[in-house]
């Protein structure tokens, strides 16, 4: 199974304080976090983090997270080096993802009006705005096949901390059409090229 989670901002007391405020210290708030997560992400699934792991120690954190399957995409809080030195070759800006259902998913770090193959029914991860904007983004552009997967987005729509899993990500999503979708009889070139 795949799963799909970010901005976790593991270590920030700031970010805590001010957003997360059901916590009582920075120590908890990483806790609960790693917990969550591998209560749901098991060993062997794949578990894609769309940034904002933390600003210092990866490692720290990496090495509590169970799961061994992880595509890290680099967020704005991150030192690329320091990720780059705990996730190895699995980093990347953006990464097309496969999800059982045959179509892909773009996760990047941050929202896009239009990415790869939008037009043909791909889908689009991201982080970056803690859920700020998923309300109107969902007025202004319902049939969108994006959303924020990042932990405060589970938050408001799972109730908890924790990463969605692909299922969850097409139970919010699939029925969607998306953007200017072209129906497999109109497209003028072929979907691989």
């Amino acid at each position: 199974m795949i799963y799909f989670t970010g901005d976790q901002h593991f270590g920030c007391e700031r970010l805590v304080a001010n957003a997360r405020p059901q916590f009582d210290n920075v120590d908890q708030h990483d806790q609960a976090l790693i917990d969550l997560t591998n209560l749901s992400v098991g060993q062997n699934d794949t578990l894609v983090m769309v940034g904002d792991l933390c600003r210092e120690k990866p490692g720290r954190y990496r090495q509590r997270i169970k799961c061994r399957n992880i595509f890290y995409i680099l967020g704005n809080h991150d030192k690329e080096a320091k990720i780059r030195a705990v996730f190895g070759g699995n980093v990347w800006q953006y990464k097309t993802v496969k999800l059982a259902c045959g179509y892909p998913a773009v996760a990047c770090h941050y929202c896009m009006c239009a990415w790869d193959q939008s037009h043909y029914g791909r889908y689009h991860v991201y982080g970056h705005w803690h859920a700020k904007h998923e309300e109107e983004m969902d007025q202004i552009w319902p049939q969108r096949r994006s959303m924020d997967v990042g932990v405060d987005n589970a938050m408001r729509l799972l109730g908890e901390y924790r990463p969605f899993s692909e299922d969850e990500l097409l139970d919010f999503l699939g029925d969607r059409v998306g953007h200017d979708f072209i129906p497999p009889e109109e497209r003028w070139f072929n979907e691989n090229d």
